[in-house]
């Protein structure tokens, strides 16, 4: 089951990665 929430925690991570990368361009453009 620990891989189960490695998993989880790997997924909100990326999530918040592209969620920062996402407004960053917007604020550049």
């Amino acid at each position: 089951m620990k891989i189960v929430t490695r998993f989880r925690y790997w997924l909100y991570y990326c999530i918040v990665l592209v969620f920062l990368i996402v407004t960053g361009c917007e604020e550049n453009a």
